[in-house]
């Protein structure tokens, strides 16, 4: 696996492209493409036990908070034509 460098990576076909939900992780940003196609796969990753201590104690003023439901949402792309994703 590979991070998507916007201007930089160049995505052939059959790639495999995974985009995480804004609302659960911090991604770099990129201008869609019609070479992703629609989503081949939907994943949502949810923990049994929803606390978590970062960012709320490392990183903040609590010891401990809820997380995010589900904690990872993401989506995943077959790239169907060369492609070079680009920063907005």
């Amino acid at each position: 696996m590979k991070p998507l460098s916007p201007d930089e990576s160049q995505l052939q076909p059959g790639d495999w492209l995974i985009v995480p939900n804004v609302e659960s992780v911090d991604q770099q940003e990129f201008v869609p493409s019609r070479a992703m196609g629609e989503p081949e796969a939907h994943v949502a990753i949810r923990r049994y036990f929803p606390l978590r201590t970062l960012p709320a104690y490392y990183g903040g003023h609590l010891p401990i908070e809820r997380g995010p439901d589900p904690q990872i949402d993401m989506a995943l792309y077959r790239i169907s034509e060369k492609w070079v994703a680009r920063s907005p």
